[in-house]
């Protein structure tokens, strides 16, 4: 038996028709108006507020840097009136009466 090796057309091209070229009509095509919305711009305002803050920072630091030696000093004499305010009550303090003591203490071995 021999086999007949014949290829199957999938497509019936007799009962297909070449497409038909559309001409182009001439028409005008309407475009609606664009009426455009009424918003609002803040950006303005957005760039107000930030360069004033930005001014408000900038005299902070200037007034911070102005007075630097003036706090220095101000931290300066708390720390030295704060030393002399435990020296006075240190000497204000009454001393202890020294007693004479049986057994040597740990601390004070002699």
């Amino acid at each position: 038996m021999k086999l007949i090796k014949i290829k199957p057309q999938l497509v019936d091209h007799s009962l297909l028709h070449k497409p038909v070229p559309i001409q182009p009509q001439a028409r005008v095509i309407k475009r609606p108006k664009i009426v455009p919305e009424v918003s609002q711009n803040y950006s303005g305002l957005f760039n107000l507020i930030g360069f004033m803050i930005l001014c408000i920072a900038g005299l902070i630091m200037y007034n911070r840097w102005s007075d630097k030696d003036k706090i220095e000093t101000e931290k300066a004499h708390s720390i030295i009136g704060f030393n002399e305010y435990v020296k006075e009550s240190l000497s204000q303090m009454p001393q202890k009466a020294e007693t004479q003591k049986s057994e040597p203490d740990i601390n004070n071995l002699q």
